[in-house]
């Protein structure tokens, strides 16, 4: 049965489907193409006709995943068709009618990867079980989203734009498919709550979300001007073009554009590790400050958050790095003085002294979780707990199945949705009724924090302080610890960190 709306550019027809209204490929925005390819996204002031939401919109454009993270393991199963003609969203909602809180997704995937049509992010679930509406959204990622010409100007930081282009959507329009538009959460993981964090630091977004949630990714520093610019050239290079050619990059073909990317996020990577490809820059136009200082400085006083990490981050990129498996102590040494700089054996000599029973290259992935991921988050809640009397700390500890994965990257993905055992995940993350009742836990909280509620109940998980630093562990044993890794965390004060 078929179910229409009246947004502000024209009628949109979805789908019942059960007891949810689902819209699927709505168009946020003009097909970013030919003369407006590297331009903010367009608004669309009106629709041509009625619009058939009943399917998901292409996926960005994109290069394919650089290598198999271990058998059977996909997680970007669902990217099928790819096209720049793809600013659209979806919309799950319990009913057309009412004022729900709202719940924006923003997906990850290393800002190169991702799309809203990957089946771990299907909607339907935590709509109907914290009866909320949630909207996932394609954005544009790797060189289309974050090409950074020197050129006077020049516009950079598209992906981010792209995503305060659907957040205004949701402002104008979500009313009218059953939510509130002044009480909109945004939620993301990986490049999705690096976004989130970025968008901390651009006033623009103020008013668009009222609460934000970040997983596996609050805090993280976004690029320079000078390696944003520098990798943007390198790009150039690849694509045989001048620096300074837009034109010329404006009418590529796509496919040469993924390959000059490819080349580039390779050489980069090298260089600066896993975090090292296209991202958020700090231009001075949108995003106006990294995002701990903004948000130590008040930009978003008074804004609820929640943030956090998994166990073991950096273990999903174990295959990429084939000499992890027989590294030694003199590996690491000489690994940490690379990445790290002077403080490297310092950090050596006291990850050997606290990460007992672990192998030597799982401590290589343990430092570099704390300082990709963990350390990054910690002071982002830190900065915001003298701001908000809402900022929660998760960490998240199931461990997967699959050998040596533990409590990987984006594990915690399909527990919040509750996707687990959908296809590409169901190896990683399959669905036995231990680890549904760790999805229904965490689906609940975010949702209740959705709502304007504690998130563990009214006593279930303390607000994080610099006193207590109280954090809610997700996993089989289910607790609130309070500063749990402390020596991890006291070790990387930003004195000590060298990037």
């Amino acid at each position: 049965m078929s179910t229409t709306v009246q947004a502000t550019a024209g009628e949109v027809e979805g789908r019942v489907e059960g007891d949810l209204n689902v819209f699927r490929g709505i168009p946020y925005a003009e097909a970013p193409m030919g003369a407006i390819r590297f331009k903010p996204p367009v608004r669309i002031s009106s629709f041509p006709g009625r619009v058939n939401a009943t399917a998901f919109a292409p996926s960005p454009q994109q290069s394919p995943a650089i290598l198999e993270v271990a058998p059977g393991v996909d997680l970007f199963a669902g990217i099928k068709e790819k096209s720049e003609d793809c600013l659209a969203l979806n919309v799950w909602t319990p009913g057309i009618s009412g004022s729900r809180p709202v719940m924006v997704y923003i997906y990850g995937g290393s800002f190169v990867r991702g799309s809203s049509t990957q089946v771990a992010y299907d909607g339907a679930r935590i709509a109907r079980d914290g009866d909320v509406v949630v909207v996932t959204l394609n954005y544009r990622v790797g060189a289309l989203g974050f090409l950074d010409l020197d050129l006077p100007g020049w516009q950079t930081n598209l992906g981010l734009r792209d995503q305060l282009a659907a957040l205004e959507w949701v402002r104008d329009n979500i009313a009218a498919f059953g939510g509130d538009p002044a009480r909109v959460t945004v939620f993301g993981e990986s490049a999705g709550a690096i976004s989130i964090s970025s968008l901390l630091a651009a006033p623009s977004s103020r008013g668009l979300f009222q609460r934000a949630i970040m997983q596996s990714g609050a805090g993280r520093e976004v690029a320079t001007r000078e390696s944003s610019r520098a990798l943007s050239a390198a790009f150039m290079r690849h694509l045989g073009l001048d620096p300074t050619d837009a034109e010329g990059a404006r009418s590529a073909a796509v496919q040469d554009l993924l390959a000059a990317q490819m080349a580039a996020t390779l050489e980069a990577m090298a260089r600066e590790g896993v975090g090292g490809g296209f991202q958020p820059v700090l231009d001075g136009d949108l995003v106006t400050a990294q995002p701990v200082a903004a948000v130590r400085a008040g930009a978003v006083a008074g804004l609820p958050i929640m943030a956090g990490t998994t166990m073991h981050e950096l273990r999903l990129w174990r295959a990429l790095d084939p000499g992890i498996a027989d590294m030694d102590e003199a590996g690491l040494r000489a690994r940490a003085g690379m990445f790290l700089g002077e403080r490297g054996n310092a950090l050596v000599d006291a990850y050997l002294a606290a990460q007992t029973g672990e192998s030597i290259g799982d401590r290589w992935l343990a430092m570099l979780t704390d300082r990709e991921f963990r350390a990054p988050s910690t002071r982002l809640l830190e900065a915001q707990s003298g701001h908000s009397s809402e900022v929660y700390s998760y960490l998240f500890d199931w461990p997967s199945p699959i050998d040596g994965m533990g409590a990987c990257h984006a594990i915690d993905v399909p527990f919040v949705f509750g996707t687990l055992g959908a296809p590409g995940f169901d190896v990683l993350t399959p669905s036995t009724p231990e680890t549904e009742a760790i999805g229904s836990t965490m689906r609940a909280a975010w949702t209740a924090f959705a709502h304007g509620r504690p998130p563990g109940g009214e006593d279930g998980w303390p607000v994080y302080d610099m006193a207590r630093r109280s954090t809610r562990v997700f996993g089989s044993n289910d607790r609130v610890e309070h500063d749990p890794l402390a020596r991890e965390r006291e070790l990387w004060q930003p004195q000590l960190i060298s990037r």
